[in-house]
């Protein structure tokens, strides 16, 4: 798959914006797990908030740089909300772990890309089996 620079995905590419954000996410596949890591031409990677902070700014959406913060202000606002044991996700949703330490993106077909950990790199995993258990979705 050819890479595109991701402001040449909103310029040629008619998507909506649940598309955008996820292909601005995948965008970033293969970088590095930093801690602290919130911008690839600074830090050369991203941890698991700092991704998806960067990622929903691409995309026009301003949102807090800590998952915890994430979590807060996003249900705060009133934002769809939903334990997805029985629902699946909306694509372009924020997901969360239990404890809101761990967020990334919902991709749809039960897959999610996000930062993991050290030594890892961003990817994309499976909802199944994840500790992932709620989602917000911005998008509307």
């Amino acid at each position: 798959m050819t890479k595109i620079e991701s402001t040449d995905i909103k310029e040629t590419k008619e998507c909506s914006p649940r598309e955008m954000v996820v292909e601005e996410a995948k965008y970033y596949i293969g970088l590095e797990y930093i801690i602290g890591g919130a911008n690839p031409d600074i830090w050369k990677g991203f941890d698991c908030s700092g991704f998806v902070q960067y990622v929903f700014a691409r995309c026009g959406h301003d949102i807090p740089r800590t998952s915890h913060e994430q979590y807060l202000e996003l249900y705060t606002r009133d934002l769809y909300t939903d334990e997805f044991e029985s629902n699946e996700p909306k694509i372009g949703s924020i997901l969360f772990n239990k404890s809101k330490s761990h967020v990334g993106i919902y991709i749809g077909n039960k897959e999610y890309i996000h930062a993991p950990h050290v030594g890892e790199k961003v990817k994309i995993s499976k909802l199944e089996g994840s500790n992932m258990c709620m989602s917000i979705d911005i998008l509307g």
